[in-house]
């Protein structure tokens, strides 16, 4: 069985949607939906009680909202099937095969992780997030695999999917990602990451840090995982140098350089050579090109070597100051 976690804040005008596409799909049998009500003042009753006669459904919850990192542990803490699914309140699957993909992936392979293609959708276009390890859009886990590693979220509001997937991809999964979509983040204007004209993408870079942050200390004291340690704070560096440069000049900017130091200190954990760091480097590029205004990305008047002074204590590791 696989439980379907799905955190509810307000979410009545939402709710329909998403249980109408887990109601459709082909393994609807196979599933366990579990709506946690993040101290709504919504009653979700009547609609639990409508979808009861075409999936299994329960509504748990607490009084006082907690947010969506919350709403998720509570959600596993109260779930015992062996696979798990988020899906937030507000979006829906991409088609009636999308668990099914999933599931026959993870399960036909004995893996613990499996991702897929989702779509944003903005304005009533799709856009394919391709082998995203952030978000939780389109993936499921094993739940042993989350109980053996002490994996679970924080109470952090935002940017928590990215402190919970860090931990996930520092513990080593079986992991496989398939070219398959399964999910569609919908355009939701008064969500989180949308509302007041996206200024998220700013205010969310400090629960992006505070959470890869959480992970990396979780994991520091394994000498096993140094390299995959220092890679994901490379890595993470490279991102906020990449939105310091579209927000250079926004009020307060400067605290992207400041809360930046405890990832930089991580990133020195392996004595990466001058092929590892560049290759990194290349990598994090090529997965961000899409996302930044190209004039940014290739503005030469502040370079990511420059980006490591103002953060840290610069050395030569940083081997190529041009990327």
């Amino acid at each position: 069985m696989i439980d379907v976690i799905i955190p509810a804040y307000n979410s009545s005008k939402y709710l329909d949607n998403v249980l109408s596409s887990l109601s459709l799909q082909t393994i609807k049998d196979k599933i366990k939906v579990t709506i946690v009500n993040d101290g709504s003042n919504d009653d979700y009753t009547d609609i639990v009680s409508l979808y009861k006669k075409y999936i299994s459904i329960e509504l748990i919850g607490y009084k006082e909202n907690k947010g969506p990192g919350f709403a998720r542990k509570y959600g596993i803490n109260n779930t015992n099937n062996k696979y798990i699914i988020f899906i937030d309140s507000d979006d829906v699957l991409y088609d009636k095969f999308s668990i099914e993909n999933l599931y026959n992936t993870i399960e036909g392979n004995n893996l613990d992780y499996v991702n897929s293609i989702f779509y944003e959708e903005i304005d009533g276009n799709l856009y394919p997030k391709e082998d995203d390890n952030t978000w939780l859009h389109g993936k499921i886990y094993r739940r042993s695999f989350l109980v053996d590693n002490n994996i679970n979220f924080n109470d952090t509001r935002s940017n928590e999917d990215n402190g919970f997937n860090a931990l996930v991809q520092l513990s080593n999964p079986r992991k496989e990602y398939i070219k398959t979509p399964t999910y569609i983040w919908k355009s939701n204007m008064d969500s989180i990451t949308r509302k007041n004209n996206y200024e998220y993408q700013y205010t969310g870079l400090f629960g992006f840090i505070e959470n890869i942050e959480w992970a990396l200390k979780i994991k520091e004291k394994d000498e096993k995982i140094k390299y995959d340690i220092a890679k994901m704070a490379l890595q993470s560096l490279y991102y906020l140098y990449l939105c310091y440069l579209s927000f250079q000049y926004k009020e307060n900017s400067e605290e992207i350089i400041k809360k930046s130091k405890k990832l930089y200190n991580y990133s020195k954990f392996y004595d990466f050579n001058k092929y590892e760091y560049t290759m990194v480097l290349e990598e994090e590029f090529k997965r961000n090109y899409d996302y930044f205004d190209k004039s940014i990305i290739f503005d030469p008047s502040i370079t990511f070597s420059s980006f490591l002074k103002k953060v840290g204590d610069y050395n030569d590791w940083c081997y190529n100051p041009s990327i």
